[in-house]
């Protein structure tokens, strides 16, 4: 397999992936939202807690991070590359 189609392999799973944090993101506000709505009106809302969705968050953080420093690195690398050519 050559780098280019594994490359297009990760860019479909890097999609489908985004669309996935995008939805489960889009629905976790919502139901903040919703949460300081019930709030205001002086109901009680409990909202749930979930070790491991936070560990799901954790690792969201983490992988952020690491694709950041990636790209730093990356372009450290071609410095050097093109200051030893």
């Amino acid at each position: 397999m050559s780098v280019k189609s594994n490359q297009k392999n990760i860019s479909i799973d890097l999609e489908t992936n985004s669309f996935t944090i995008i939805t489960y993101a889009g629905k976790a506000k919502s139901l903040a939202m919703q949460a300081i709505s019930i709030a205001k009106e002086g109901q009680g809302y409990q909202l749930p807690f979930s070790v491991l969705f936070m560990h799901a968050e954790d690792q969201l953080n983490s992988s952020q991070m690491i694709i950041e420093i990636s790209k730093e690195f990356i372009n450290l690398y071609k410095f050097i590359e093109f200051k030893n050519n």
